[in-house]
């Protein structure tokens, strides 16, 4: 999204606005693709990682939602 808002603003501000008219973000990526890229990095990360839930399990015992450095 804010790759979107920063194109945005530099069409606007450009004299070729024209130019800027038919610019489209790219799509995201399918979610099976980020959802395998999450389920590896948290199976990397954390080996006591269960993917159907999410959770992986700390040194100390408790539970933890896994979150991926990209998802922060």
């Amino acid at each position: 999204m804010k790759r979107l808002v920063t194109v945005a603003l530099v069409c606007t501000a450009s004299a070729a606005v024209a130019a800027c008219a038919d610019y489209y973000p790219p799509p995201p990526p399918p979610p099976g693709v980020v959802r395998a890229q999450h389920v590896r990095w948290c199976y990397d990360h954390h080996p006591r990682y269960d993917a159907r839930s999410n959770v992986y399990i700390a040194d100390d015992g408790s539970p933890h939602y896994c979150i991926a450095p990209w998802e922060r």
